[in-house]
């Protein structure tokens, strides 16, 4: 069994003679030593071998010592995919600890070529290997993007021009821009020389430049998106995906189909990937046609309002319907379909849902009828009704849509809403013919927070919108909260006996069982 004594020992053996180079799979073997401080000191000494290589040039194959540079590089092969995957399967977490403080988070371009190498292997892997995709996850949570090259200092070993092949340089926008501006202020052959000297500073920028990290980032997660996810990350990911990850990608469009595919599952999945999925919508001009079926099918989920993200969804779904261009009767459909959910919704959710009717109806004056319409029909609708019958082209359409016309009304007074629940296309659900009398029963709610705010369609139509960003973030703790914070106003009525004690004293047999409140509730 090796030691930390040893593995120094061996480290000064191969530093000393090239020719040692044989002895570098004992300190990769050493790296699953089940002693954290011989692991540590293995990596340490990984580290420090190649890096003495690669200073002296040495890691460079020459004609004379091919078969060296051979077997150096695919022993450091060997130790990263011993890293990449232990004995159990399982990447080690003193090992990880260890390569990310000193090496991912400690150097620009071992960071690189860490993503580039990735990506390569995820391409080149199986699609069912969880373990590989688990792993490759976690390094891609140790990697820290830059946001301009300032922020681009440190390296391992310094780079140079020639580092990076030709084909693998990305130029920079904003470089590029700065470049032509400096061209167009000088003249004739001095013209023609900063030209030349712009462009190749352009494709030579190579590490120095965000979006050569930005490229190596973006080929990474695409590869690894393409795998199937373990179902403890998928969900982290898409959390991750708008703030952490998006913006460091050279074209976030190459998650469109991973987007839709995770919005289609339905669910919180459905939930988490909203938010993405609105910013290639808003921003890069995704085109979306199924967007607002799937999201009033997303809205039949029970679980949706009384999950962690409810917040983030309630914003959303009251972003994307804030369009005064949709069509009455999506507007319609989803206004129905949220106040269906509110029936069995939570207090927090309802208070919520309420105001959010109240504004797409305010916002859309057709679906007031939502909220007016009874059993029989006004007599603008049977006005309505009946210059429709007149416009028929033949007797039989006319026949038609008068037979139409009296089941709907049949159906509305015999109690029994048209409104077809079943329905995930808005256009078919008949909501438009439906009435939102789900809100009138909220009117009887035992939470007096929400009788209270079901009230306001009593009250006469409002000229400004409800403010609902108060209500996305009521939960069962915030109403109990409040709750406790009310003073009392006298003395709380309780019972109106006063209970004497749990087993009666008395002698009389009637006394008992009067005052015995153990036997009124067991009975023995």
């Amino acid at each position: 069994m090796a030691t930390a004594a040893e593995i120094k020992q061996l480290e000064a053996k191969i530093k000393e003679d090239v020719k040692q180079i044989n002895e570098l799979p004992k300190v990769v073997k050493a790296l699953q030593h089940s002693d954290k401080a011989v692991a540590q000191a293995a990596m340490q000494s990984m580290r420090r071998v190649l890096l003495f290589f690669l200073e002296k040039g040495d890691l460079k194959p020459k004609p004379t010592q091919q078969e060296a540079a051979k077997k150096a590089k695919g022993t450091a092969t060997q130790a990263i995919d011993k890293f990449r995957a232990g004995e159990n399967g399982e990447a080690q977490g003193e090992l990880a600890s260890v390569f990310k403080g000193e090496y991912v988070g400690a150097y620009m371009d071992v960071q690189y070529y860490m993503l580039k190498n990735l990506a390569q292997i995820l391409d080149n892997a199986e699609e069912q290997d969880l373990t590989l995709v688990a792993n490759a996850l976690r390094l891609l949570g140790m990697v820290q993007m830059p946001y301009d090259a300032e922020e681009i200092t440190s390296f391992l070993v310094e780079p140079k021009n020639s580092n990076l092949p030709e084909q693998e340089l990305v130029s920079s926008d904003e470089e590029s821009d700065d470049e032509e501006e400096e061209v167009l202020a000088t003249a004739g052959t001095k013209r023609k020389a900063a030209d030349s000297k712009a462009n190749k500073t352009k494709k030579t920028r190579g590490l120095h430049s965000v979006k050569q990290h930005q490229h190596a980032f973006s080929l990474a997660w695409i590869a690894v998106l393409r795998h199937k996810l373990p179902q403890a990350s998928y969900k982290k990911v898409l959390v991750q995906l708008p703030d952490d990850i998006m913006p460091h990608l050279v074209n976030p469009l190459l998650l469109a189909d991973f987007l839709t595919d995770s919005y289609s599952i339905g669910g919180v999945t459905s939930l988490l990937a909203l938010n993405s999925l609105f910013i290639l919508i808003q921003d890069y001009n995704f085109d979306s046609p199924d967007f607002y079926n799937k999201l009033y099918a997303l809205l039949d989920d029970p679980s949706l309002y009384s999950a962690k993200q409810r917040d983030r969804f309630f914003g959303l779904l009251n972003l994307f319907l804030s369009s005064t261009h949709l069509p009455a009767y999506t507007v319609a459909a989803f206004a129905k379909r949220l106040s269906r959910s509110a029936l069995t919704a939570e207090p927090g959710a309802i208070l919520f849902i309420i105001p959010m009717v109240y504004n797409l109806i305010l916002r859309h004056k057709e679906c007031l009828q939502l909220i007016h319409r009874t059993g029989a029909f006004t007599a603008a609708e049977k006005a309505a009704k009946r210059r429709e019958e007149l416009s028929s082209g033949s007797a039989v359409d006319a026949a038609a849509k008068k037979l139409s016309s009296e089941k709907t009304e049949l159906v509305l007074k015999d109690g029994h809403d048209p409104f077809i629940n079943d329905e995930l296309d808005p256009i078919k659900c008949n909501a438009l013919q439906s009435s939102l009398w789900e809100l009138y029963t909220m009117k009887h709610h035992y939470n007096a927070d929400v009788a209270l705010k079901a009230r306001m369609f009593e009250e006469k139509l409002r000229h400004q919108f409800v403010d609902v960003d108060e209500s996305m973030e009521i939960t069962y703790k915030s109403l109990f909260d409040k709750q406790l914070k009310r003073k009392e106003k006298g003395k709380v009525p309780l019972a109106f006996q006063p209970c004497n004690g749990l087993f009666s004293n008395g002698a009389d047999v009637e006394d008992k069982e009067e005052d015995n409140v153990f036997a009124k509730v067991f009975e023995l």
